[in-house]
């Protein structure tokens, strides 16, 4: 049991680890993406990771679970972790509007409203946030494991808001 979590103390100390978790953007995320790596690798068998080891490809599963975790969009540390920002949420806008020069003021002060608002306006904050990572309402209430009436309707509203301020100036 202990020659386990050895290999895996040396993996997560590797030069190699370090260099790839060192890609990642923004530099917040890479303490946590080595955290999950670790937590990963402990969740598996103690003796399977001694045969990976022994057979020289522990670095190599390492850093695949780290590729995977952090570039992957399909993975869930990318969808728990990598937050959306507000260019994504406003060129979303720029998309689902007829408005040919809108004001992204306004959309900016109500999405800096909900995420720093109360404890309704930061759940719709992060609602919204989670479907322009995934744009689909259904996985977003999969995600959060809420129906997908409550989803859709704080999206609509949302949106909502952020259309009429857009439209009222211009």
């Amino acid at each position: 049991m202990q020659n386990c979590k050895d290999y895996i103390a040396e993996i997560y100390q590797s030069k190699e680890v370090n260099d790839l978790i060192g890609k990642v953007e923004p530099k917040g995320l890479q303490d946590d993406l080595r955290q999950e790596l670790a937590i990963t690798l402990l969740g598996y068998d103690c003796d399977k990771i001694t045969e990976i080891w022994a057979n020289g490809k522990l670095l190599r599963l390492a850093c695949a679970i780290i590729a995977n975790m952090a570039f992957s969009s399909k993975s869930q540390f990318y969808t728990k972790y990598r937050k959306s920002n507000y260019k994504k949420a406003i060129e979303y806008l720029y998309l689902s509007t007829q408005c040919v020069t809108p004001s992204t003021e306004a959309a900016k002060q109500i999405l800096n409203r909900k995420s720093n608002g109360t404890e309704t306006d930061h759940h719709e904050f992060l609602i919204f946030s989670t479907f322009i990572e995934m744009r689909s309402i259904p996985k977003v209430a999969q995600y959060y494991g809420v129906p997908v009436k409550h989803i859709r309707d704080i999206i609509n509203k949302l949106r909502n808001e952020l259309k009429s301020a857009i439209r009222s100036c211009n």
